[in-house]
């Protein structure tokens, strides 16, 4: 009966110890497959941020493209606005002169129109002595 029942825990424990045996060999061949797994997840995963580091350097690029041309114009614009300035400063010195001149040519013809009267006057008296004379 000590036989048989030692007999009995040993074959557990055979058992057992297959058992454990078969279990640490699928669970190694399970991390082995997780491990390759986890390889080919990170290359594909390596991939794919290389690729999008691609992309955002080519972003970069453009956006550093956009922002060069648009100090470019900002450039042509302060050099349009600057050389409007000036011509707008020109033209309006200009209207000064020109107004300049319009008062001028109204003082002469008023001076003009007082000449005339004056002649017109020295005629109307001129002509006054005529009669006068004549009578």
């Amino acid at each position: 009966m000590k036989f048989a029942k030692a007999m009995t825990t040993l074959t557990i424990g055979v058992l057992m110890s297959l058992h454990t045996t078969a279990w640490a060999q699928n669970s190694a061949k399970e991390g082995l497959e997780r491990i390759k797994a986890n390889v080919n997840n990170s290359k594909t995963n390596l991939q794919e941020y290389e690729k999008n580091l691609k992309t955002v350097e080519g972003n970069i690029n453009e956006v550093t493209k956009a922002k060069s041309q648009v100090e470019g114009q900002q450039k042509q614009v302060q050099q349009q606005v600057e050389e409007n300035n000036q011509a707008m400063g020109r033209i309006g010195g200009q209207e000064k002169e020109i107004q300049q001149l319009i008062t001028d040519e109204k003082n002469k013809l008023v001076q003009e129109n007082q000449k005339i009267q004056e002649f017109e006057a020295m005629i109307a008296k001129i002509k006054e002595n005529q009669k006068k004379r004549e009578r």
